[in-house]
């Protein structure tokens, strides 16, 4: 629903920052790196992801599309919801992320704080999944390839 949020960072915690937007003020739920790095009273943008549920609305922040772009993967691994992808992608580089997945490196998939041994399971069943996964390190490793050809050339290269 909202692609981004851009505007004055009023308020920050260790987890979520509060974007003032013409006056209205956004919370949104991001990792701890990036908390850390917004200044109160700095302009930023967000790439952003609405959470709806029953009972709760809540927005997530992102530096980047490609990081948004992460999070979406991997809140399409059975048993991971927003603030789970949001502690995982915290967790580690995003290029070491990715290189632990396609290494199958359980020790460091299951040291970041919340992943148990049933969420890094479905993390090796999407590693098996080419489709899934080619895109995973493409946006991982390559976040400015844009287009087709970049992704074909990219996934080939990575198989």
């Amino acid at each position: 629903m909202y692609a981004y949020i851009k505007g004055i960072v009023a308020e920050k915690t260790a987890s979520s920052v509060v974007v003032d937007v013409g006056g209205v003020g956004y919370e949104l739920f991001v990792t701890t790196s990036l908390a850390a790095s917004c200044e109160i009273g700095s302009e930023r943008k967000f790439s952003t992801y609405l959470s709806v549920k029953e009972d709760e609305m809540s927005l997530y922040g992102f530096s980047s599309q490609n990081e948004k772009s992460l999070f979406l993967q991997l809140l399409d691994i059975s048993g991971v919801g927003p603030k789970l992808a949001l502690a995982i992608l915290g967790g580690l580089p995003l290029s070491e992320l990715a290189g632990a997945i396609a290494a199958g490196n359980t020790a460091v998939i299951c040291s970041i704080k919340g992943v148990g041994m049933a969420t890094e399971a479905s993390m090796g069943v999407m590693r098996e999944d080419s489709s899934k996964f080619g895109k995973l390190l493409v946006l991982v490793l390559l976040p400015g390839t844009q287009g087709l050809y970049g992704f074909i050339v990219t996934v080939m290269m990575l198989m």
